[in-house]
């Protein structure tokens, strides 16, 4: 008999224990539902710090390089499903900027260059692109994901010494991870590394 009050109690406690278990303690959704296709669009924007190595080193005298600089991206994209979906950016990634006097030196490409009067050299570095995403909702308000995609970048250079600059374009690669955190329904803020392929070797960190 008290074996049998024994084995109830169990069975009550552990009914108890199922009954107000968290969400994870649901069956987890098939991989049919996770890529049932259900779009959805969305719009945000980032600002943050981005970084470029110039290679630039070297440097004597007052010369200065300042390779970072404050960047800001529009983006808008479409969840297809639960795991995947596809982004558009614009991003401004900020201005990289190098100044001397007459005899400061520095080195670039293996070369040791001289300024032969005041100057200041910058560049600054726009990106258009378009990624693949995916990513996971880990809970019901955290979602981390990562990036990949192509994008179309320009650079302009411009001197002091001047009144016209010089622009270069392309096509590489990118790619990105972050974790998007929803504040409310319909709005999330997330933190994201992103970078940025230029003209094969260099890149853009970005930091948002």
């Amino acid at each position: 008999k008290n074996g049998g009050i024994m084995k109830r109690t169990i069975a009550m406690v552990l009914v108890a224990l199922v009954g107000s278990g968290p969400a994870w303690a649901d069956a987890p959704p098939t991989i049919e539902k996770l890529l049932e296709v259900n779009p959805r669009i969305y719009i945000g924007g980032s600002v943050g710090m981005t970084t470029l190595d110039t290679r630039i080193t070297n440097l004597t005298g007052t010369a200065e390089l300042d390779e970072d600089d404050f960047g800001i991206k529009y983006y808008g994209g479409v969840r297809i499903n639960r795991i995947f979906g596809l982004e558009a950016h614009y991003a401004d990634l900020g201005r990289r900027s190098l100044s001397g006097n007459p005899g400061d030196r520095f080195n670039s490409g293996g070369r040791t260059l001289q300024f032969i009067r005041s100057a200041t050299i910058t560049t600054d570095e726009v990106s258009y692109g378009l990624a693949a995403t995916a990513g996971f909702d880990i809970s019901e308000r955290f979602r981390p994901f990562a990036k990949f995609g192509g994008h179309r970048w320009s650079q302009e250079g411009r001197t002091s010494t001047s009144n016209t600059s010089t622009t270069i374009y392309g096509i590489d690669f990118f790619f990105g991870v972050g974790v998007q955190a929803e504040v409310f329904k319909g709005l999330s803020v997330r933190a994201e590394f992103e970078r940025f392929h230029f003209d094969g070797s260099d890149y853009v960190n970005f930091f948002s």
